[in-house]
């Protein structure tokens, strides 16, 4: 087989040529179009919803605040993880998505879904600012 190919490689010179010339130039272009980036953010999307509820108990806010957030999210499109935190007066609820989701995507789908949650009277859930790993 190999053989063959020196064989045709020495009859054919000029194709030969013009093909290592073509797949140098396409290499060449393939170079110049690489993104390089000097701190290459390789985390997946990450959104957080944070609600404060000030005065009151853990398992309270665990009960009326991150357990109807958590259901409520359930169902987002493309989420790999979802994980909550409730401490005095604090809850937050951690969504991972796969990767290659774009981050105002990702956000969009969580404010629709946070929206519709049915939390206390009083209680503003806001998301954490858009920001990397890096």
């Amino acid at each position: 087989m190999i053989n063959r190919v020196v064989h045709f490689a020495l009859n054919q010179r000029v194709l030969t040529l013009v093909f290592a010339v073509g797949l140098l130039a396409w290499g060449t272009l393939s170079f110049f179009q690489l993104p390089i980036e000097a701190y290459p953010d390789v985390m997946n999307t990450q959104v957080q919803v944070i609600t404060q509820w000030p005065g009151h108990a853990g398992e309270e806010v665990e009960k009326l605040i991150t357990v109807p957030l958590e259901t409520s999210l359930n169902g987002v499109p493309h989420v790999s993880t979802l994980r909550s935190r409730s401490l005095f007066g604090l809850s937050v609820v951690y969504l991972v998505f796969e990767d290659g989701i774009d981050d105002y995507f990702a956000r969009q789908q969580v404010m629709e879904r946070v929206a519709a949650a049915d939390l206390p009277a009083g209680v503003q859930p806001a998301l954490s600012p858009l920001a990397s790993a890096a």
